[in-house]
């Protein structure tokens, strides 16, 4: 059966007006229902709603027939005639099946779909509703494979990203948990969220978030465009402060940006982003600052950088990278 035949033979029923011949053919379709393919996204909301309405009215009056009839009930002056029963027995049929569907459908959970990027690497990623996500290297982001309209939109993330999300008419709210039980809820902004071991930030490029720092309602802080909250272990001991929110998104275009920027700092992102193990001869050389900027992909000339703008000696052996002072 086509749908547009299914939605005629619908309309039909819900007018009183099928015929026993149509009400047989919406009774053998739906015999075979789990052969058939999904019919309902094709119709309107308001035709499924008044479709389910009547149909629930005519099976409670029916069964209140059939329930007379067969019990020796029936009024005198009441008769019940072969095609009413049918009727009844096609509207009871016909609503099990709707109901069985629908509750079927709204205990289906849609598929997780998990993201991930390799050392290094990053990755754009469109989401169900169309909000943009940018996954910098070792990260990964899981989320629905679809949001029904009016569900919040929750994602979660380990990693770092940069999230460029949409700002749908109904205001429903777009949430990124990560593991520490932190959580950003934003309905439509640009901003970077870094969840890895060294801690957890915040970097507000665009709108308006807020920051879940607890299960109380009243832990939470709204930040503002070039604001950045991070905490190392605790979300409730955090720090807040204003920055330049274009250097902590800067790698989504391919660039490592650095003003004046901790050696620390520095090695902890060719740790965590790029999977390398850095070791210095004393922590004091980690001190040292370093300026400019250095494309992601190529990781020896931040090295060279490394060594000309900090005076140190930088050597590479595998994955593991040797700071010392510079002879």
């Amino acid at each position: 059966m086509s749908k547009e035949r299914l939605q005629y033979l619908l309309n039909q029923h819900q007018a009183g007006l099928a015929t026993l011949q149509e009400i047989a053919e919406l009774e053998s379709w739906y015999l075979a229902f789990e052969e058939k393919e999904d019919f309902t996204d094709t119709l309107s909301e308001s035709a499924k709603l008044a479709v389910e309405k009547t149909l629930f009215k005519k099976i409670n009056s029916k069964i209140d027939a059939e329930v007379h009839t067969t019990f020796g009930f029936e009024k005198p002056d009441e008769k019940i005639t072969f095609k009413s029963r049918l009727l009844g027995i096609a509207a009871a049929l016909t609503a099990l099946l709707l109901t069985g569907y629908a509750v079927y459908q709204f205990y289906q959970k849609p598929e997780l779909v998990h993201q991930s990027t390799a050392f290094g690497e990053t990755r754009t990623v469109i989401l169900p509703d169309g909000s943009t996500v940018i996954l910098n290297g070792n990260s990964e982001i899981t989320y629905p494979s679809k949001w029904n309209d009016g569900e919040s939109r929750n994602v979660s993330l380990d990693g770092e990203a940069y999230f460029q999300v949409i700002h749908t008419k109904n205001h429903r709210k777009f949430t990124v948990k990560t593991s520490d039980d932190f959580s950003v809820q934003v309905l439509g902004t640009k901003f970077v969220l870094s969840r890895r071991k060294s801690g957890t930030r915040v970097v507000l490029n665009e709108g308006k978030v807020q920051c879940n720092l607890g299960e109380n309602e009243n832990d939470t802080l709204i930040l503002r465009p070039g604001e950045l909250v991070e905490f190392s272990k605790k979300p409730s001991q955090y720090t807040r402060k204003q920055v330049k929110s274009s250097l902590y998104s800067a790698w989504k275009d391919h660039l490592l940006v650095f003003d004046n920027t901790p050696l620390k700092d520095v090695t902890t992102i060719l740790e965590e982003t790029y999977g390398l193990v850095v070791k210095a001869d004393h922590q004091k050389l980690l001190e040292r600052k370093i300026s400019g900027s250095v494309p992601t992909g190529n990781i020896r000339i931040l090295l060279e950088g490394i060594s000309e703008t900090c005076n140190v000696k930088v050597r590479q052996e595998d994955n593991n990278i040797y700071i010392s002072e510079n002879d």
